[in-house]
């Protein structure tokens, strides 16, 4: 045998050895890679699976985060438009500070004006009550000098009734004397007629019950002379106690042999008694 070939089946056998152990180890490595990669297959669907799984919720996450960013641009379009109507408002707020402000100037001028006038109106408000109070006090003068008048003249004029009304009954007295002595004393004028006196008689009667009305809180008086006596509702009699004035009686009723009236003592301090003379010349 050639050594070349010799040579070529050494390095045929060296290369069947080393064959032999590649395959060996191919073999053994070839389980040890399809397990590795059965594994990374594996690994690589748990893998794909949760990135599906995350891609999901991301997705989800994104909806919500794209569902929330609507809501706050919607929100933020919203302040937006507040703010743009605050600014609005804080525009008219500050022209109406401004006419506010002038406004409140020309109140203050005004203010100075009427404080002025109402000095100017003070001093003459205090004139005039000064005024007022002399013209007050004057008429508080003349009043009371009018009233002590009135009182002096109620006075005159009451003692000058009770004068006349006095008189008056002694007139009546002085009548009845006449008429009681007419026929023997033919000195007294008119004597004649058997007690008539120019067509007049004096009637007299006595009080005979004192009372108050009810009613009116007037007081009445009951006398012993009615229409029987030609005494008539209305009329005016004189009441007198022992040739002195105590008063008016003004007849309100009538009966044949009684009457009873109003007693008017004409504001003085007497009383009238039952037992008073009444006396009226009747025509």
């Amino acid at each position: 045998m050639h050594i070349i070939t010799k040579i070529f089946v050494v390095f045929a056998a060296i290369l069947a050895v080393l064959l032999a152990a590649l395959s060996v180890a191919y073999s053994t490595n070839a389980d040890r890679i399809v397990a590795g990669y059965k594994e990374i297959e594996a690994r690589a669907a748990a893998a794909n699976a949760t990135a599906s799984e995350a891609n999901s919720k991301a997705a989800s996450v994104s909806t919500d985060l794209q569902s929330r960013l609507d809501e706050m641009e919607s929100q933020l379009r919203e302040r937006d438009d507040d703010l743009a109507d605050f600014e609005r408002d804080n525009q008219r707020l500050l022209a109406d500070a401004k006419q506010a402000e002038a406004q409140q100037a020309s109140v203050m001028s005004k203010i100075d004006q009427l404080g002025a006038t109402v000095s100017t109106q003070a001093s003459i408000i205090k004139s005039l009550e000064e005024e007022v109070k002399e013209r007050r006090a004057e008429g508080l003068r003349f009043i009371q000098r009018e009233i002590e008048l009135t009182d002096r003249i109620s006075d005159l004029s009451g003692q000058l009734e009770v004068a006349i009304e006095t008189n008056r009954a002694l007139q009546e007295q002085l009548q009845e004397l006449r008429d009681t002595y007419g026929n023997s004393s033919p000195s007294v004028a008119g004597g004649s007629g058997g007690g008539q006196n120019d067509g007049n008689t004096a009637v007299r009667a006595r009080i005979t019950e004192i009372r108050r009305d009810p009613g009116s809180g007037r007081l009445l008086a009951a006398i012993d002379a009615g229409s029987n006596d030609r005494i008539r509702e209305g009329m005016e009699l004189t009441i007198s106690r022992r040739g002195s004035f105590v008063g008016k009686l003004v007849v309100n009723s009538v009966s044949l042999n009684t009457a009873v009236g109003s007693v008017d003592t004409l504001n003085r301090d007497v009383s009238v008694e039952p037992g008073d003379l009444v006396t009226v010349v009747t025509r």
